[in-house]
């Protein structure tokens, strides 16, 4: 009926033709006065159907292409967005190789020392003096690989928040080109009910959850990556309440448990919060310790 109705103004005035053709139907309906009002009547009612789904379906129409354009733009600019971050990730990839690539040797040096007195410490038992200097060199070199070792868990971090917030920026485009999918299929639907346009949006709901289950796949080693992060910041930060609802969406994942694109979200943010907080002078690193050899 969506489509045969516009059409019923059309059909009108071809059967009116047909009429004016025809001077003894014509006539009689002219000399009858009910069957005049009759034709009137069809051909008003005929007409103001035809004007208003032709209306309705002009503004439907353009609507669609606003709304579509409208998608367009946003999603041209979600991608500049995730250009942008992209390159933030490799940039602060490559950051995190080279501080790993110089702190790394450091820490070595200091283990080794670290091995070397508490030999030394051993043979020098019956010395309680001498104990004592190597017990305080031990002492200090211990702090320093502690500070290092800390260094480098937040010259980690800029990497694995980039590539957090990378797929969740990934997962929301794709889902939301998905709900973008639906909602135009609903809107050329507009007259049928949620059981009749069903059938045509099982195919779109189905493909949204097998890219539920990839992006799933895709997020566990950075989510991995992340929750050693979270674990050692937390252990030096504290826990908070923020903390052990995020926990939940972290735990989930190391379970093999499916999360949404919202909870990706969620702790990426949660975990760029959580490196701030570390950051704050309270909890701030030292500056980088000189190993000197001795």
């Amino acid at each position: 009926m969506v489509y045969i109705l516009p059409a019923i103004s059309n059909l009108i005035l071809i059967l009116l033709g047909v009429l004016m053709s025809l001077p003894a139907l014509a006539e009689k309906i002219e000399k009858t006065p009910k069957y005049r009002i009759w034709l009137a009547a069809i051909c008003f009612t005929a007409g103001i159907i035809g004007f208003g789904f032709d209306v309705a379906q002009r503004r439907g129409s353009d609507q669609s292409n606003k709304q579509l354009l409208q998608d367009t733009g946003t999603a041209l600019k979600r991608t500049d967005d995730l250009v942008g971050k992209t390159n933030s990730l490799v940039a602060s990839t490559s950051q995190m190789v080279n501080t790993f690539s110089i702190l790394m040797p450091q820490i070595n040096a200091l283990h080794s020392r670290i091995a070397s007195l508490e030999t030394k410490i051993e043979a020098a038992k019956g010395n309680p003096q001498l104990v004592a200097a190597l017990q305080a060199q031990a002492t200090e070199a211990k702090a320093q690989a502690s500070t290092l070792s800390r260094t480098i868990l937040l010259s980690l971090a800029p990497g694995i928040l980039a590539e957090m917030q990378s797929s969740a920026d990934k997962w929301d485009m794709d889902d939301n080109d998905f709900e973008m999918s639906i909602a135009r299929n609903r809107q050329g639907n507009m007259l049928k009910s949620e059981q009749e346009i069903r059938p045509q949006l099982e195919p779109i709901y189905k493909a949204r959850a097998n890219m539920n289950v990839v992006y799933n796949r895709q997020v566990l080693p950075i989510m991995t990556s992340a929750n050693y992060l979270r674990l050692q910041l937390v252990e030096s930060s504290g826990q908070t309440a923020e903390d052990k609802k995020n926990t939940v969406i972290f735990d989930k994942v190391l379970a093999g448990q499916p999360i949404t694109w919202h909870e990706m979200k969620q702790v990426a943010m949660y975990m760029e919060n959580l490196v701030e907080r570390f950051s704050q002078p309270s909890l701030a690193l030292p500056s980088q310790p000189q190993v000197t050899a001795k």
